[in-house]
């Protein structure tokens, strides 16, 4: 029995997919079919086939299409096994992602601090992409105000029903989009009390709306070694950052001394929904062992104009969280350390302020 699947992508240009006796088929067009418009890597997918050679997986690395060689899209050392008339959950993901990368992502347990905006976007994201657990808190109950971007929790809102907390709606919610993923929730605030609930964590989510609140989490990843995805929106502007503790500068590095806001700024949806999916990329980059030399910058997204900005502030060495000498730095955080240290010798740290109003606000 053969079955064939076809796939076509924005130049029209088609992929088939065959299956027979468990064996996936994969027929490339000829190359010169696919249009100017489509990504260069596309372009140097050889004429021909490419066949799954065992009933699990078969390496791509003898084959032109391969990591080295189609390094910007598609096939990535592995294709996925389909059985026969089927396909998996995770068969579109594990295009991009090695089977080890995905056994990765289900064995890792993620912390979600804050259940509002964000929470919302990186825990949805995580638990789709098969995540194993999720570990969430908030303290708060949603309402009306909430649901132009905390789409989850609409239903409950809306119904009428007695408000009950983010952190349960949410572990239901995920329960119900994905059951295979473990969700632990505890209704709370974040402080050193309650922390130890996150000890068993392989990275740290932070999703909070209070820059107190947050220094609360920077401290306490960088006391356990836990890496932190901090992000930040007010408006049109959204920011993100990943903390390596130790290796990194922090968020007491970068904006310790920001003020918590005293009113609630501007928060739309289509906003938090993407800087919480360019968390959730990040995470699952670092659950799957993907290295990246961006970390430790803090980057600005102005999505009012489409403008990119990223700052190397440097580690702080009179920092109260990780004022020690750094123990492992690549070579692109160390030359932006150095190049915010000698910004703030001069005097010219002006990046600050024009962050720090959107760096307030998470929710």
């Amino acid at each position: 029995m053969i079955s064939t699947a076809t796939t076509s992508g924005s130049t029209g240009q088609n992929v088939s997919t065959r299956m027979k006796n468990g064996r996936v088929t994969y027929v490339i067009p000829n190359s010169s079919g696919f249009g100017d418009g489509c990504p260069a890597a596309y372009k140097r997918i050889p004429v021909g086939t490419m066949e799954d050679a065992g009933p699990e997986r078969a390496t791509a690395t003898s084959n032109p299409i391969s990591r080295n060689g189609f390094p910007h899209a598609g096939f990535r050392g592995e294709l996925p096994h389909a059985a026969e008339g089927t396909m998996g959950r995770y068969d579109r993901q594990l295009i991009e992602f090695s089977q080890e990368e995905q056994d990765r992502i289900r064995r890792a347990d993620v912390g979600i601090v804050g259940c509002g905006g964000l929470g919302t976007y990186v825990s949805t994201a995580l638990a789709l992409a098969g995540i194993g657990k999720l570990t969430l808190m908030d303290p708060d109950a949603p309402d009306e105000t909430n649901l132009n971007r905390q789409f989850i929790y609409c239903r409950h809102v809306l119904s009428g029903e007695e408000a009950r907390p983010k952190a349960e709606l949410m572990r239901e919610w995920i329960l119900e989009i994905n059951p295979d993923v473990e969700v632990e929730a505890h209704v709370g605030s974040f402080d050193g009390h309650s922390s130890h609930v996150f000890d068993g964590c392989d990275v740290m989510a932070d999703c909070l709306d209070s820059v107190s609140a947050r220094m609360e989490l920077n401290d306490y990843s960088i006391r356990k070694g836990k890496p932190l995805v901090h992000g930040g929106v007010e408006g049109f502007i959204g920011e993100v950052c990943t903390v390596l503790p130790r290796r990194t500068p922090c968020l007491r590095c970068m904006l310790g001394g920001v003020p918590d806001s005293k009113t609630a700024p501007a928060s739309i949806g289509s906003v938090v929904m993407a800087v919480g999916a360019l968390q959730s990329t990040e995470i699952l980059k670092l659950v799957a062992g993907r290295e990246d030399g961006s970390r430790g910058n803090f980057t600005s997204y102005d999505f009012s104009c489409g403008r990119v900005t990223r700052i190397d502030f440097g580690r702080d060495p009179l920092c109260p969280a990780c004022g020690n000498p750094p123990e492992s730095l690549g070579s692109s955080v160390t030359q932006g350390g150095n190049e915010a240290d000698k910004s703030r010798q001069d005097g010219s740290r002006g990046g600050e302020e024009r962050f720090a109003r959107s760096w307030k606000r998470g929710k």
